[in-house]
């Protein structure tokens, strides 16, 4: 099944991007793409509009097809689930709870973690422009996860797509459960199968669950997710 990008959103992205040079575009997403191939963050990696810009166009539409993909492999076996809230963790410029809006309409309170300001008001930019009201009026918490994660509410549904390249390999665990935690009903992780330094799917199905007293299920549908639910 594909996950084409909304019209509406489709819209937003080009409005967004609109008088800024497309050669340019062009080169920074090649610089972004060679940075992710290098395993170094977005952070360093986005540094003006032209650099969101080009991952607007030429990143976040496959992040959003591969976040649906998961998402909706993890709703197969819950048909009743109807969540509210939604937590997105290094949510950049909202793909994940693009996703999620798309599949689960019933969402209402979401909330985007950041550690970059301007890719979160991009996020509510595309809510806004997109008419959809669940992410443009979204609490926005600006700063890295080791800061905020104590002080995040708990959600029925937490999504973190793509990010854990950001983090340290050694902290990944306890990251894991953290979230788990943190979420009421389904947490889902999407990540590449591998990155240049890390094999990050393997460094999850590792994570100790029973032993840190975690009842779950742990399901490794296709190589580029995983899910708690």
């Amino acid at each position: 099944m594909s996950f084409p990008l909304p019209q509406a959103v489709k819209l937003a992205i080009e409005d967004f991007a609109h008088g800024l040079s497309r050669a340019e575009i062009a080169e920074r997403a090649a610089a972004m793409s060679q940075a992710y191939r290098e395993g170094r963050s977005s952070q360093r990696a986005m540094r003006e509009r032209a650099d969101i810009a080009a991952y607007l166009l030429a990143r976040l539409p496959a992040t959003y097809a591969a976040t649906s993909a998961a998402l909706s492999v993890a709703l197969e076996p819950m048909p009743d689930f109807r969540p509210e809230s939604l937590v997105d963790l290094c949510a950049g410029p909202g793909t994940a709870s693009l996703a999620a809006l798309a599949l689960l309409p019933t969402l209402r309170k979401l909330t985007l973690v950041d550690a970059d300001r301007a890719l979160l008001d991009t996020a509510q930019r595309l809510g806004r422009e997109s008419g959809l009201a669940a992410l443009a009026e979204a609490a926005l918490v600006h700063g890295r996860i080791s800061a905020v994660r104590a002080a995040l509410e708990p959600a029925e549904l937490v999504v973190m797509s793509y990010a854990l390249v950001e983090l340290p390999e050694a902290d990944i665990a306890d990251l894991v459960l953290e979230m788990w935690r943190l979420s009421r009903a389904l947490l889902v992780f999407v990540e590449p199968f591998q990155s240049a330094a890390n094999d990050y799917p393997y460094t999850l199905r590792n994570v100790d669950l029973i032993d840190r007293d975690i009842r779950a299920e742990l399901a490794v549908p296709i190589e580029d997710f995983l899910i708690l639910e």
